[in-house]
């Protein structure tokens, strides 16, 4: 990217080379591709990464961008404070993601207290009720969302060799197998669930 694209945040932070720290690839749209960098600007290309322009800007770097699959324009960005921010209209603009938090309690980008840091991001293959759901792994749990990022409600999960309970430990990745079972680590702990998220059973690796 020219230095005109991220021009005016260099110039207040002359000390931090700009990096490309992300890229992902719009499904729903083949020639729009997303970036964002380690000064907090999110780039977007719509000729197949030719060309790019300034989206968005914030006041930290990017450390994390999921575009939905299905849904046009929806997309989840983690800041590198852990913090995750949700937009519906492909970046333009943002709100904060209240994972753990009441949304009468919390609104907007800037907080006083401390965020609930977010690891990972699935968004899960739709079901056949049509509604898109949004897991995310944090700090202290599993979190699921189904209006696109807003609000999230924690899933209870199980700990190794107990059947029932909710795991107060980091979730750090996530995925989905072909036939839609998902997957999560917590430590030594893998997690699994074949009914959307619904029940979980755990193993020690």
């Amino acid at each position: 990217t020219s230095a005109g694209e991220t021009g005016t945040l260099l110039r207040r932070r002359r000390d931090i080379p700009t990096q490309i720290t992300v890229v992902a690839h719009d499904s729903l749209a083949p020639q729009v591709v997303f970036a964002g960098t380690n000064t907090g600007v999110l780039l977007v290309s719509t000729d197949g990464g030719v060309r790019w322009k300034t989206r968005n800007a914030f006041h930290q770097g990017i450390t994390g961008l999921e575009i939905s699959p299905t849904v046009p324009g929806r997309m989840l960005l983690r800041l590198a404070d852990g913090r995750l921010v949700h937009s519906s209209d492909g970046g333009i603009t943002v709100n904060r993601s209240l994972i753990g938090k009441d949304a009468n309690e919390l609104s907007g980008l800037v907080a006083t207290e401390k965020p609930e840091v977010t690891h990972a991001v699935l968004f899960e293959r739709p079901t056949n009720n049509g509604i898109e759901t949004i897991l995310a792994g944090t700090e202290s749990g599993l979190f699921r969302s189904l209006d696109g990022g807003a609000t999230w409600t924690q899933l209870p999960l199980p700990p190794s060799g107990i059947p029932s309970g909710t795991v107060d430990t980091p979730v750090r990745s996530l995925a989905q197998s072909a036939d839609g079972r998902l997957w999560a680590t917590s430590g030594f702990v893998l997690l699994s669930s074949a009914d959307g998220g619904t029940t979980w059973r755990a193993g020690r690796m």
